[in-house]
């Protein structure tokens, strides 16, 4: 976190007692104001975004992003990653299904692996507002407004056990302090459809 910022965990909801989010992002499409494909309107990315308090504000701080387009990186954190994902769906046309979710990332001579296979549940249509800061630039905000389809595969804080199987690992020593082995996931959320629009402040 920025200097003179205290990490603060999350308070509420299925991620209630977290205090870092890693985002697994595979973006299909970004366009620019006009509405034209930006240079890479298709990217990998994993951010890591969480809160902080100085006093009595408390901010959401991106504070890594390791992406496969390094050139576009309005957080002053991000570095280039080699980042492959799998991914597989199956079952009945009108019950749940059985998704596979498996992602390799590759950076600094190591890896991290992603791998999520799960039976889809009650999956929620939401739309929010998010004011992520850059770590590095505190003052640097964007604004996300963002509309989301999401599945809860799991959650500690509500007590809603994983249906299948979960496991994240990682030997990328930017990423030690916080994926030693020792980390406890608090939450998994799968979001197959994500649409989102972004504004400066």
């Amino acid at each position: 976190m920025p200097e003179g910022w205290t990490s603060l965990p999350f308070g509420q909801g299925p991620t209630a007692g977290a205090n870092l989010l890693a985002l697994f992002i595979d973006s299909g499409l970004e366009m620019d104001p006009e509405g034209k494909p930006i240079a890479a309107p298709m990217r990998r990315a994993v951010a890591f975004a969480g809160l902080a308090k100085q006093g009595e504000e408390v901010k959401l701080f991106v504070v890594k992003y390791l992406t496969t387009y390094p050139e576009i990186d309005p957080y002053g954190v991000g570095s280039e990653a080699e980042i492959t994902r799998s991914t597989t769906q199956s079952g009945a046309a009108n019950g749940p299904r059985e998704r596979s979710d498996e992602w390799a990332v590759r950076a600094g001579g190591g890896e991290m692996v992603l791998s999520l296979d799960y039976t889809t549940g009650a999956r929620g249509w939401s739309a929010g507002e998010l004011f992520p800061h850059s770590a590095r630039e505190p003052e640097f905000s964007r604004i996300y407004r963002f509309e989301q389809l999401a599945d809860l595969v799991m959650s500690t804080a509500i007590g809603k056990p994983a249906n299948g199987a979960f496991e994240l690992t990682s030997d990328i020593a930017a990423l030690a302090p916080v994926l030693d082995g020792s980390h406890e996931v608090i939450a998994v959320i799968d979001v197959p459809v994500y649409v989102r629009e972004v504004f400066l402040p």
